[in-house]
Order: C-alpha cells, then sequence, then structure tokens
C-alpha cells in the first residue's frame, strides 16, 4: 500500500501547483477584463473596490505558492509534514 499512496502524494503535489498556474490565468483574465470593461465612461479597473478584489486574488493565490514552495522544501528534506 506504501506505494501507491506515495504516488497519490506527488500527484496531489503537482495538481497544486497546475491549480495555482490555472488561479494566476483567471488573475490575469480578470484584470484584462477590469481595463476593457467600461462602466460610468471609464474603464471598471479605476474603482477602488474593483482594485480591491483584484488585489486580495493576487494576495491568496501568493500564500498558496508561498504553502506550496515550503511544502517542496520540506519535501526535499524528506520531510513531507508541515511540523517545525
Amino acid at each position: 500500500m506504501k506505494g501507491p499512496l506515495s504516488c497519490l502524494t506527488k500527484a496531489r503535489y503537482g495538481i497544486a501547483w497546475g491549480v495555482i498556474g490555472a488561479a494566476m490565468d483567471c488573475y490575469d483574465t480578470a484584470v484584462r477584463y477590469s481595463k476593457e470593461r467600461i462602466q460610468f465612461g471609464k474603464p471598471i479597473g479605476v474603482f477602488q473596490l474593483q482594485q480591491k478584489k483584484l488585489a486580495e486574488m493576487l494576495t491568496e493565490i501568493t500564500k498558496a505558492q508561498l504553502l506550496n514552495w515550503r511544502l517542496g522544501v520540506l519535501w526535499m528534506k524528506a520531510k513531507p509534514h508541515l511540523s517545525r
């Protein structure tokens, strides 16, 4: 059982990076849209609420990147858990 479970662990790590890539593409699409969509004579990207939402989105993506990076570092040290 150790072999199949080891394979699943590695697959989950790769999938996590893939999900982050998809999230980054969503962020890029949202930024492009906010520059193109005109509301009240201005692009919606100039409104503070829209900027806040995009900033929060980027913050969450960055947090996920850092979490996956940390997991990779621990994995390289042969400690695939998040204890100190």
